[in-house]
């Protein structure tokens, strides 16, 4: 119960960063309120020279995160754009010839261990060669 009391009596403190108009002084205050404009800045003196005061511009910072909205907005158009560029490959495969499908043998751990997959031949030969130059540039 006791412990419920304190959690109602601590206050969320904002920090609010200012700037002496003349010297340049920067300092910080804690309020408790989150609002800039009603923390009196405007009533407020620079502790070195006591001249004007206003809220530090360097530190005024907006978010640079797009909304949830908008972030939904382009993960749609980015899934439409994967699957016309996915299909388009996929057209060009057939239309080369290369989408021939190799039965694989699967040696990972795992739920498929021991599972025969069937991959594109593209795929494997892709494998092939990068294994191929690792293979050289450890030789040399």
């Amino acid at each position: 119960m006791a412990n419920n009391t304190k959690m109602a009596e601590e206050k969320i403190k904002y920090d609010h960063h200012l700037l002496c108009v003349k010297c340049h002084f920067k300092f910080r205050i804690e309020s408790e309120e989150s609002n800039n404009t009603k923390i009196g800045v405007d009533k407020m003196k620079c502790p070195v020279c006591a001249s004007a005061i206003q809220l530090d511009p360097t530190l005024l910072y907006t978010s640079l995160k797009p909304s949830t909205e908008a972030q939904s907005r382009m993960n749609i158009e980015a899934s439409r754009e994967a699957i016309r560029m996915a299909g388009e490959q996929k057209r060009v495969d057939a239309e080369m010839g290369t989408e021939k499908m190799v039965p694989v043998l699967s040696y990972q751990e795992g739920k498929g261990k021991g599972q025969t997959q069937m991959i594109p031949k593209k795929v494997i030969d892709s494998i092939e060669e990068k294994v191929k130059s690792v293979v050289e540039n450890i030789k040399e």
